[in-house]
């Protein structure tokens, strides 16, 4: 009887000490994850669907970041999320990006997420413009 009492003991301490060692490492494998926060321009939407299913894919994860995602209320808010230090990276629209070059932030564009321009040049019909 002792010596099944021993043997059970021994399993649990095991399984114990197993369970420990696994959220060792996983606490150890976040610590050395790169930490990555990324202002968006909108709420999410379909667009994004790649940065959105991190929590439960872990792309990221899986290249060593440590993604979060950082919503907005239009490219100003990208723009303000990154010059503020709240983001480490912006998708935002050109004309907040012009309007901070211009301002003098140093920003750089880094990627464009569009295989093809998805922005117009406009100007008033009246005008009757036709550079192009």
């Amino acid at each position: 009887m002792k010596t099944m009492m021993k043997a059970f003991i021994i399993a649990i301490l095991t399984i114990l000490t197993a369970c420990n060692q696994d959220s060792t490492s996983t606490t150890q494998e976040k610590a050395t994850l790169e930490s990555i926060r990324v202002a968006s321009w909108s709420k999410p939407i379909t667009e994004q669907t790649n940065l959105l299913v991190e929590e439960k894919k872990g792309f990221f994860k899986e290249q060593g970041l440590n993604m979060t995602f950082i919503p907005g209320a239009g490219g100003g808010d990208a723009i303000k999320n990154i010059l503020t230090g709240k983001a480490d990276i912006a998708f935002t629209d050109p004309g907040s990006l012009f309007f901070a070059l211009d301002k003098g932030e140093k920003l750089r564009v880094i990627y464009n997420i569009y295989p093809q321009n998805v922005f117009n040049i406009v100007s008033l019909k009246d005008k009757n413009k036709s550079y192009i």
